[in-house]
């Protein structure tokens, strides 16, 4: 589309060239038009035409080999030998000696003395003081006041005004009153009784008996037996067993393996990207004038790069070792083993018991024991109780109340308002009161106490008892001792053992690849200011007029 253009521009010059002065339009007719036409002396020269290159975007598919992993699993035959271990059972016999033991019983007298204790009752007489409480009765006078109203009927005069219906000014009187209360103190004397306590001491005699202990001393017989020990030693023949350990070799193969890095290529996701295509130039006849009309956005895969990924692989591999195994062979010792037995030889023996015996010897005493003795005494007080009286004095008021001109004539009237005046007359009262008061008299009884004494009396006691006497008796026993024996036995087995194998397969895969292609393309600059249309316009101009002939 760009050398059209190019091949019209040369042309219009060349036209130019050949026409000489007579143009009668300049820049090849492009400026005749009679909306933008100027004068003939103002007429502009051939724009100077410059060219620049441009970017655009071109959108290739690039096919590109990737390789993906395939796994394949087969099993393989592996053999390996066991050994079983075989246990067998046997018995052994083995002598030994024990030593029994024999019980023999007989009996022996023992004499020991025992305090046979005796009670004794008695009875003794005790003096004590008592306190009986006595209630005696008495009247007490108690004066007390009371008040009681005093009512009064008055009767007072009031004066008022009817008011007649005459118009003027008048003042009117008004009268009322009030009551002001008048508070009085008093005070009056209450008179009461009061016991008071007191406390008087006295001395008692108080009989008490104490116990003192008399000890006797004493020496009794009394028989025991002791045992001695007496060691002998013997000889025992006693057989042992140890195992003896047998070391062989054999060679077996175990399965082993070492872990190894692979590196492997993964191909980076696929992303969706949009780019808008190149649009086209648009020329209006209408109003003479080109328009650009961008092309549409469209929305294409593009494969981001791959990378490399390292991960490790298990491969395995079989080695023969040597395995050293033990086996155990019994062997039997016999030796002797020293002994040594023990029994116990009983002797009678006699030791002299040293004993004291007690008893209590009563013993009467008297102590003076001081009591306390609690009675009231009766006491007068008086208090003095304020009390408030009060009475409503009486005050009369007046006050003048001017009024407006009305037709109103005043007249005076009277008329009699009855009210009630109240007092208190005091009233002197005396009241008895009976009253009760409380003493103790002191009062001697005579109680019995009985007590128990206790003494001990020594008897004689005889007792018969089983002694019981232990002595070994050495016997020989046989007994048969298990003991198990071990061998091992070799087995062949079988196993399937799964290998895993990978390869890799190639595939194609197409992506897409964005590159900028270089364009060039021609800019037209006026020579003069006072060029009224722009470069896209005069280039349309000149396209119509010329590159529709070629």
């Amino acid at each position: 589309m760009r050398f059209p253009v190019s091949r019209t521009f040369v042309a219009a010059l060349v036209g130019l060239v050949l026409a000489g002065g007579t143009v009668s339009a300049s820049h090849c007719g492009a400026c005749a038009y009679p909306v933008y036409a100027a004068p003939a002396l103002e007429q502009c020269t051939l724009p100077s035409v410059t060219y620049r290159v441009r970017y655009e975007s071109v959108t290739e598919e690039v096919p590109q080999t990737c390789y993906r992993p395939v796994y394949q699993t087969h099993y393989e035959t592996c053999r390996y030998t066991t050994y079983r271990p075989v246990y067998e059972q046997h018995v052994r016999e083995h002598c030994y000696a024990v030593q029994r033991p024999v019980f023999e019983e007989h009996d022996e007298v023992r004499r020991y003395t025992v305090m046979h204790p005796v009670f004794e009752n008695h009875v003794r007489t005790v003096c004590y003081t008592v306190q009986r409480p006595m209630v005696r009765e008495y009247q007490v006078a108690i004066p007390y006041y009371t008040y009681h109203p005093v009512y009064q009927q008055h009767c007072r005069e009031e004066c008022y005004t009817v008011m007649n219906p005459v118009q003027q000014t008048y003042q009117v009187p008004v009268h009322w009153c009030t009551y002001r209360p008048v508070i009085q103190q008093h005070v009056r004397e209450h008179r009461y009784m009061v016991h008071k306590p007191m406390v008087r001491t006295y001395q008692v005699p108080v009989q008490f008996t104490t116990y003192r202990t008399v000890t006797e001393q004493h020496v009794a017989d009394v028989p025991y037996t002791t045992y001695r020990q007496v060691t002998e030693t013997h000889m025992a023949y006693r057989k042992s067993y140890t195992c003896e350990p047998i070391w062989e070799e054999r060679d077996v193969v175990i399965d082993c393996g070492s872990w190894q890095t692979v590196s492997e290529y993964v191909p980076g996701p696929i992303i969706q990207q949009c780019r808008q295509t190149p649009g086209n130039w648009h020329f209006d006849p209408c109003t003479c004038q080109s328009y650009y009309c961008p092309g549409p956005t469209v929305s294409y895969s593009v494969q981001c790069p791959g990378r490399h990924v390292c991960r490790q692989v298990y491969v395995p591999r079989q080695e023969v070792r040597k395995l050293r195994t033990c086996r155990y062979v019994t062997r039997e010792h016999c030796h002797a083993v020293p002994y040594t037995t023990c029994k116990l030889v009983p002797e009678c023996h006699v030791r002299q018991v040293h004993y004291t015996t007690c008893k209590l010897v009563p013993e009467c005493h008297t102590r003076m024991e001081t009591r306390q003795q609690c009675y009231t005494v009766c006491e007068e007080k008086c208090e003095k109780i304020p009390y408030t009286t009060c009475h409503y004095v009486r005050e009369d008021h007046c006050k003048m109340v001017t009024c407006c001109k009305t037709v109103m004539v005043p007249e005076v009237k009277t008329r009699k308002i009855p009210y009630t005046t109240c007092h208190y007359v005091r009233k002197e009262n005396v009241r008895c009161e009976t009253r009760r008061e409380c003493y103790t008299v002191p009062e001697v009884k005579t109680c019995q106490i009985p007590y128990t004494t206790c003494r001990y009396v020594p008897q004689e006691m005889c007792q018969t008892i089983k002694v019981r006497t232990c002595r070994y008796v050495t016997d020989m026993r046989t007994c048969q001792i298990p003991y198990t024996t071990c061998h091992y036995v070799p087995e062949e087995k079988c196993v399937q053992v799964p290998r895993v194998t990978c390869h890799y397969v190639p595939y194609t895969i197409v992506t897409k690849q964005c590159r900028l292609v270089p364009i060039c393309e021609a800019i037209c600059e006026p020579s003069c200011s006072s060029l009224y249309m722009s470069h896209t316009e005069w280039f349309a101009r000149l396209h119509n007029q010329y590159g529709c002939r070629h």
